[in-house]
């Protein structure tokens, strides 16, 4: 229908909508201070709402079709998972885009997740999970198990090795 609601998770009610005014959104995701939010719609715009006025900020019109977005990093950097196998570093806060990689698969991207500090990236789709340099631009690992070729929320955290989570299910790679 157009809209971007915001939800209390807790009491299931609807806090805010916003005026997207496409025919649908296909992912948002939160700002690091949570009074911003991003979100794609199938119309390949990118937009900025402010979460307290519901106000839009700013926009960008992509050339492709984002499917899923990462976490938005205090560092402002984002992940956006694109149709055919691509996928874009961004810095939600301009918007622009930094990097684009090329995941050497036409399969849509499902899921795209980074570290809390944005050096390494991980993308997902039916071929399975790549780990992902971020600064340097470079894939650096891919996970073959089932789990990782689904349209799970993937979560990855970066300590002495890299931790993979998706579907309740941790995979750990060593550095």
């Amino acid at each position: 229908d157009g809209q971007l609601k915001l939800w209390d998770p807790l009491t299931w009610r609807e806090l805010r909508s916003f005026d997207a005014d496409q025919d649908f959104v296909r992912s948002s995701a939160f700002g690091p201070t949570g009074e911003r939010c991003l979100s794609v719609d199938s119309q390949r715009a990118l937009r900025i709402w402010n979460l307290i006025s519901g106000e839009e900020i700013k926009s960008l019109h992509l050339n492709e079709q984002a499917l899923c977005l990462s976490a938005w990093t205090s560092n402002s950097l984002m992940l956006a998972g694109m149709e055919g196998g691509n996928m874009r570093l961004l810095d939600p806060a301009i918007p622009r885009e930094l990097h684009r990689f090329a995941t050497g698969n036409q399969a849509d991207l499902w899921a795209v997740g980074l570290t809390p500090d944005g050096s390494l990236g991980v993308s997902s789709s039916a071929s399975g999970a790549m780990l992902w340099h971020l600064d340097r631009g470079a894939a650096w690992h891919r996970f073959e198990e089932a789990a990782l070729r689904s349209r799970a929320a993937l979560q990855l955290n970066a300590h002495d090795g890299v931790a993979l989570r998706a579907l309740g299910e941790w995979y750990q790679f060593r550095r």
